[in-house]
């Protein structure tokens, strides 16, 4: 039977995303540990009377807001009713990172809520804001379901804001929330792996890598049936990925493709690498690699998937100090095998399917020319399939 992808607007009940009681007796290995702390939902009782033009009531809260200030590092310092270029009111702090912080933010001309990125006050980092704003609105372009939106870009006081539409949470959180050991229910697998397929497909085909897939960056609607990627902080034109050398940092270290360990140029393969490891992490509610260095994922990947092709190898501009002859890894040490992928998945879920099993061997070839297109995926049996 066919499978019918799910109507965003459909209510699904959040047991969906529960695998059923019975799995967790089969799910031995450790869930990993929450990167995002659960905050409270703020209230905002400030704005709750509507009944003020959008002139009269940003006049009234002028009065009242606070000054930004800003760090020794060139952060923005938050607090709640900081006013960020000149009708974004900060609400709550969503996360902070290298380049600056995100924050909940209400538009006070519009009256909606946004999330609200603003840069350090860095020159580099304010141009990589601006380019991110610019590839985001290209991706939106082509692609506006499954990518999320950006609204507004500028630059204040020497930081580049960007502010996109705010989603309800990310599957980082519905991992910790919902599938602790167990992982979650296949159908919601199969939906969020639809969703984050086809806009990979768009971002290939205009020539975009995304460079940081992660369930932390798979964003979800309140309803959970729509997902949509984010954070395009990482995101580069496929044709300047790597043009000025290695680059052996880009994407998060758990989702890290091997050709970007060895310093190998990436493009959009990257990315489906990434949807790979994201997938497993789904479907399982655990890591599929761990290691804490380059050399230490290399060395489970290689367990788990075997030997990287020779002509990668050669391509490899730090071959002398990671290979040995026959392609080993010269500092690698006596680790036990590792059960294959798809032991590993049955063994953490009895409910996992064959087909799924499939699609993320294609997901997790070594070789980036070997690995599957977005396209290729979404033909999947995976997908044709009815979960019940």
């Amino acid at each position: 039977m066919i499978g019918q992808e799910m109507d965003p607007g459909h209510n699904l009940q959040l047991h969906w995303m529960k695998r059923p009681a019975e799995v967790s007796d089969g799910a031995s290995v450790e869930t990993t540990k929450s990167l995002i702390e659960e905050e409270e939902e703020e209230q905002d009782d400030l704005f709750s009377v509507r009944s003020l033009t959008a002139s009269s009531r940003l006049s009234s809260i002028k009065k009242t807001i606070m000054k930004a200030q800003i760090d020794e590092e060139g952060y923005i310092v938050f607090y709640p009713e900081v006013l960020i270029g000149n009708h974004y009111k900060l609400l709550g702090l969503l996360g902070k990172g290298a380049f600056g912080l995100v924050c909940r933010a209400e538009n006070l001309h519009a009256g909606n809520l946004v999330a609200l990125k603003v840069s350090r006050r860095d020159s580099f980092i304010h141009e990589a804001g601006h380019w991110e704003y610019r590839l985001l609105l290209e991706a939106q372009a082509a692609e506006q379901r499954h990518i999320v939106r950006a609204l507004d870009g500028f630059s204040w006081q020497g930081h580049y804001c960007l502010a996109t539409e705010l989603l309800d949470t990310n599957l980082r959180e519905v991992l910790n929330k919902y599938g602790r050991k167990i992982g979650l229910n296949m159908q919601a697998v199969q939906l969020y792996a639809r969703h984050a397929f086809k806009a990979l497909l768009s971002l290939r085909s205009n020539g975009i890598v995304h460079g940081d897939i992660k369930p932390d960056n798979l964003l979800l609607d309140s309803q959970k049936t729509t997902l949509k990627i984010g954070d395009f902080g990482t995101a580069m034109r496929v044709e300047e990925a790597g043009a000025e050398g290695p680059i052996p940092y880009l994407a998060s270290r758990f989702y890290r493709a091997p050709e970007i360990m060895i310093g190998l140029r990436p493009d959009c393969a990257i990315d489906i690498w990434a949807l790979g490891c994201s997938l497993y992490e789904l479907c399982t509610g655990e890591l599929l690699f761990t290691g804490k260095s380059n050399v230490e994922m290399l060395r489970q990947i290689l367990a788990l998937r075997g030997r990287i092709p020779a002509h990668m190898i050669r391509q490899s501009p730090f071959k002398e100090s990671y290979f040995g002859e026959g392609g080993s890894l010269t500092s690698s040490q006596a680790t036990a095998t590792q059960l294959s992928l798809k032991t590993r998945i049955s063994e953490a879920s009895r409910s996992a399917q064959s087909l799924l099993i499939s699609l993320l061997n294609s997901c997790l070839e070594i070789d980036p020319k070997r690995r599957i297109t977005p396209d290729k995926a979404l033909d999947s049996p995976f997908f044709q399939i009815e979960m019940p």
